[in-house]
């Protein structure tokens, strides 16, 4: 079966930190072709039939999504890289406990963050981790960049007109939730999505500019020099 398969490929490349993505694009084709091959007996089936062009899609999906779940365990083991995962949180960790915030965001024209509720931010960017198909995940990384959005568009002081956030102001608030939030095995979802998720989601116009600026994020933390940001022992 696909899920004996997957977990054959786990259990051979387990030692491996790079996961095999030829490997795993074989097997993945497999769940392409038995969910192209239930297209039709699910039109024909009475339960779909009358369903519009758009319902029937969303079921399509829903199916995708189910496959998704039953076999994530194993699939999300065969794209994980545990080690560069900890690394990233023990970086994070590192540089939260040795730099101050208006330290850390000066680099960023002083986008001071205690002017904002990030509740709901950190909230989505926990959700990654916890959700199992990976257009889902996708999904939960769309809703931290909107409500960073929202957030900076309703902080500002009562009485003073409401701020439009730019990239000037997204990017550095990204930063500063992943920082704040230390999300769990964000660069191995990374690696989940960008393989799994449908490119026609990944290419749309505002999930691409928010998958964008989440990657441009991450990366930072990892070509971040705590040094460029220390403060002289002489102040």
């Amino acid at each position: 079966t696909l899920k004996q398969n997957l977990n054959q490929i786990a259990k051979d490349g387990g030692s491996n930190p790079t996961p095999n993505f030829k490997k795993i694009e074989a097997e993945m084709s497999k769940i392409d072709q038995f969910l192209k091959s239930m297209r039709k007996p699910m039109r024909d089936c009475v339960l779909w039939k009358d369903e519009t062009e758009n319902e029937f899609e969303e079921s399509v999906s829903n199916l995708r999504r189910f496959v998704f779940n039953k076999i994530y365990k194993c699939i999300f083991s065969l794209t994980s890289v545990p080690q560069e995962d900890n690394k990233f949180k023990l970086r994070l960790d590192k540089i939260k406990g040795n730099l101050a915030s208006n330290q850390f965001l000066d680099a960023y024209d002083s986008f001071d963050p205690s002017e904002y509720d990030w509740t709901r931010p950190i909230d989505c960017l926990k959700d990654i981790d916890q959700s199992k198909y990976p257009n889902d995940k996708v999904e939960c990384i769309l809703n931290c960049f909107e409500s960073c959005a929202d957030s900076i568009e309703n902080g500002t002081n009562l009485g003073e007109k409401k701020k439009i956030p730019g990239a000037d102001e997204l990017l550095p608030s990204l930063i500063y939730l992943i920082l704040m939030g230390n999300p769990e095995n964000i660069l191995s979802n990374l690696n989940f999505i960008n393989l799994f998720s449908d490119q026609e989601v990944l290419t749309k116009g505002k999930v691409c500019y928010a998958m964008t600026q989440f990657v441009s994020a991450v990366e930072f933390f990892q070509s971040f020099d705590q040094s460029h940001f220390a403060t002289p022992e002489s102040e």
